[in-house]
């Protein structure tokens, strides 16, 4: 039940939706400029870079203006000053992750308090505005759970939480980075006190430290990666997809047990893992993150085979872009769960995570959702009478994104590969990726020149009468 008569303009969601493949080329350019010593440890200052501009610049502002666009229409809500909070937040989040980027790579402290600065409000703004939004419409939320619609709204309140978690331990760790001296002394204050607090509360053995004395900042950076790729992005591409699968793929609905707990377990085991930090290496961590591995391959295997039962035998390029992100999703998490090779494991995990399960599924989604917001767009201009707007599936020709979806896949092979041969394979696969980016651009933009030419056709009236 889609509430389309609540559409936010098309220049909302479209904005982020452009700017995500240039983030995603700038990385991959970064990495074809620096080679393979950007891949020679997950700590080097081009990697740390090259990650930010995927996950902040390509995932998140793909992720926000998909926000943007279901809010109003799958929960019909409305979010406060949208025009005001849309464009700031975008101008926030390009310029913010253009500015941690560049801290990162040149090790520049104030580069890093102008990102914080910057993306920090931000993001504050846009989690304000959709929790207020939220809140509002509460009643109609209630509603909508009685007819079933609950489930994406769900994923959407959850990826929310998700992502505030994400931005405080990114705040703090980017913290470190800008003001090394006075993080270090705060950093140690607040571990004894927290130190002291954590004893009277969980008193152990004498030579036991205290629990939350074991926390350090790997274990801080463990926990931000965690939440913003499975809370932030696997939460709502989950609850994305539980919409747009059905919609867009012609498949049967998710099961409704699945649809009902995926996003609640999902994000109670991320919350469980965080405590387990505090506990150390042990097996009740292990045990945590093995049922967290557990709900997501459900989801990726759910998701399979309902593509593989879809009511249309031929795959789309969509289709494909769906099946490489579940099977991704289910390699990293493999990978997650049984180490080996210390040095080559994050990289792979990292490539598997972020350009196999987030941007496959981003293409997944754009390819669908943009042609179809601009052809019903179209629907009330001119050139609908004058039968000029072609069909959804022509907005954007099938042929350009087989062509875009194999540079994809051969990026992707590449890129993993490079995590083991970085001095043979990375630059191979960084121009490959690159390309790959820039053709979803081109594809993207193509369809909004054509709502722009088709929107200035002039109606049959007007055209008469000056002549």
């Amino acid at each position: 039940m889609l509430a389309f008569d609540r559409n936010p303009p098309l220049s909302a969601p479209l904005r982020y939706f452009l700017s995500a493949p240039l983030f995603a080329a700038l990385a991959a350019a970064l990495l074809l400029w620096q080679g393979g010593d950007a891949l020679a440890s997950r700590w080097s200052p081009a990697t740390l870079a090259l990650t930010h501009l995927l996950t902040l610049g390509c995932l998140s502002m793909t992720m926000v203006g998909a926000l943007l666009q279901i809010l109003p229409v799958v929960a019909g809500v409305a979010l406060p000053r949208a025009a005001l909070t849309t464009g700031v937040a975008h101008v926030g989040l390009c310029a913010g992750s253009l500015l941690l980027a560049a801290g990162f790579w040149l090790q520049r402290p104030a580069l890093f308090q102008l990102a914080m600065a910057t993306l920090l409000p931000a993001l504050l703004m846009l989690l304000s505005a959709c929790a207020l939004g939220l809140w509002r419409h509460a009643g109609e939320l209630k509603q909508q759970a009685r007819g079933g619609a609950s489930a994406t709204v769900t994923g959407i309140r959850l990826a929310l939480a998700a992502l505030a978690v994400t931005v405080t331990l990114g705040g703090l760790l980017a913290a470190a980075f800008a003001w090394p001296a006075g993080f270090a002394r705060g950093a140690a204050g607040v571990a004894q006190a927290a130190a002291a607090w954590s004893a009277a509360l969980f008193p152990g053995p004498a030579d036991a430290p205290p629990l939350l004395a074991q926390f350090s900042v790997l274990d801080l950076l463990d926990l931000h990666v965690a939440w913003g790729l499975l809370g932030w992005v696997g939460v709502l591409v989950a609850g994305v997809a539980f919409q747009v699968i059905p919609m867009f793929q012609v498949t049967e609905p998710y099961p409704h047990q699945l649809t009902r707990w995926f996003g609640t377990a999902a994000f109670a085991l991320l919350a469980a893992l965080s405590l387990m930090y505090g506990l150390g290496d042990g097996l009740p961590r292990q045990t945590v993150a093995l049922l967290l591995a557990a709900v997501f391959a459900l989801f990726a295997l759910t998701t399979v085979w309902l593509l593989a039962r879809r009511k249309r035998p031929r795959a789309e390029p969509t289709t494909i872009f769906w099946r490489c992100a579940m099977a991704s999703l289910l390699a990293a998490l493999l990978v997650w769960l049984l180490p080996y090779a210390p040095t080559a494991r994050p990289l792979a995990l990292g490539v598997l995570m972020i350009v196999g399960f987030g941007l496959s599924s981003i293409n997944g989604m754009l390819y669908k959702i943009v042609p179809f917001l601009v052809w019903y767009h179209l629907q009330a201009t001119p050139a609908r009478a004058a039968g000029q707007v072609p069909g959804v599936n022509r907005v954007i020709p099938e042929r350009h994104a087989r062509w875009q979806l194999g540079l994809h896949l051969l990026a992707l092979a590449l890129l993993l590969a490079a995590c083991y041969q970085p001095a043979l394979l990375a630059r191979p696969a960084a121009a490959l990726l690159c390309a790959s980016c820039l053709a979803l651009w081109w594809n993207l933009f193509a369809a909004v020149r054509l709502y722009g030419r088709l929107n200035a056709v002039a109606p049959k009236g007007a055209a008469q009468a000056s002549a």
